[in-house]
């Protein structure tokens, strides 16, 4: 009998038996303030696949590398909350300072840094005892989101109404040099490195502006015009665009790193807050923060810059955190899905094709 005929047997029955899921699965993580939750999604359908309870007004979000830990800021009570993505069940509760806001996770997995609103530090987290590892870091005024650099030597802290970016050294926990960024009452509010690590992008909420630094002599170069109120920003994986949210806007500005400019304005959901973008940088998810109206995310497609779906979450989405998990190994007995019952048909198809060419074969032979 046929080779080509006998693999696809061989690929039926292993589909069959094992149900083997070949497509990667990418989760969002969605905190939502109001409800105390944080929503799951699977990125491949848009749904909520799962909704996880937490403590009081969750904030900020960020996942390790290997995504195995979630860490979440419960703005109301004091803490970090880690989260088993195996299980989806909180497996710590971290003290931490008064009003934690935003939250990031160094490159290697720990520590984890969290900024302290009304304390006007930075608290730092050995992500391997989930405890808060030395004194805290002292900063500016209201600190709000903080980003490590991609080799993790080097975290940034946008302090609200210092107009300023604080650069710590991750090495020593100390803070190294002063940025100011925009206007003198220009609110910075979230950061994002380019992959090389040059330049930072600094979303300035009262000046309607993006600061670009140049991180290797720690100095804003420019700003870009954006819209009403920029709060959160992303790029996609090669660097050469920036997608930030307008909260007044209701709108995405599409920004080309190339020539610093904005190209393209999106509109999205109702006060758009937090983002993050899919590994593959295809789409880019928006929280909709607005708690007068029911919760949702926009997805958007990064090819043709427009939204091709609105999720329903909780209440008064904030923060988002976006990781691509590796597929389980085959369980016997699982049924397969819908993707790999395409491959199967397309399996039996070649097996079909083949026999009938080998029995004409072997009739003319």
């Amino acid at each position: 009998m046929g080779g080509l005929f006998k693999l696809s047997l061989v690929v039926i029955s292993y589909l069959i038996l094992a149900g083997v899921s070949f497509a990667q699965q990418d989760l969002a993580y969605v905190t939502n303030r109001d409800s105390d939750d944080i929503s799951i999604i699977d990125t491949n359908t848009n749904l909520v696949v799962d909704t996880i309870s937490v403590g009081d007004k969750p904030r900020g979000i960020a996942i390790n590398p290997s995504c195995d830990r979630l860490y979440v800021t419960l703005q109301d009570n004091d803490e970090v909350i880690v989260v088993d993505t195996s299980t989806n069940g909180v497996i710590a509760n971290i003290p931490v300072g008064d009003e934690p806001f935003g939250i990031d996770v160094h490159p290697s997995g720990s520590p984890v840094y969290v900024t302290n609103r009304f304390d006007d530090d930075v608290s730092v987290i050995d992500a391997n005892t989930n405890t808060v590892d030395g004194p805290n870091i002292p900063v500016g005024d209201e600190p709000q989101g903080v980003t490590f650099n991609p080799s993790g030597t080097n975290a940034f802290v946008a302090n609200r109404f210092d107009s300023n970016i604080s650069v710590i050294d991750t090495a020593t926990n100390t803070v190294i040099d002063t940025i100011p960024v925009g206007s003198g009452s220009s609110e910075p509010r979230n950061i994002a490195f380019d992959p090389t690590g040059n330049p930072a992008y600094v979303t300035l909420r009262d000046d309607d502006e993006v600061s670009v630094i140049n991180t290797l002599i720690n100095s804003e170069t420019s700003t870009i015009p954006v819209g009403i109120e920029p709060r959160d920003i992303g790029l996609i994986p090669d660097g050469t665009r920036a997608y930030v949210t307008n909260l007044q806007d209701d709108s995405v500005s599409v920004i080309n790193t190339a020539i610093n400019s904005q190209i393209a304005t999106i509109p999205v959901g109702p006060e758009p807050n937090g983002l993050a973008l899919t590994p593959d940088g295809l789409r880019v998810f928006v929280a909709n923060g607005d708690d007068s109206v029911a919760g949702t995310v926009s997805v958007i497609d990064t090819d043709t810059n427009s939204v091709i779906a609105t999720v329903g979450v909780g209440d008064a989405p904030f923060g988002i955190a976006i990781c691509q998990f590796i597929p389980a190994p085959p369980v016997i007995g699982q049924i397969p899905t819908l993707s790999e019952w395409g491959l199967i048909v397309m399996a039996a198809f070649l097996g079909i094709i083949s026999y009938v060419v080998y029995n004409r074969r072997k009739q003319t032979a």
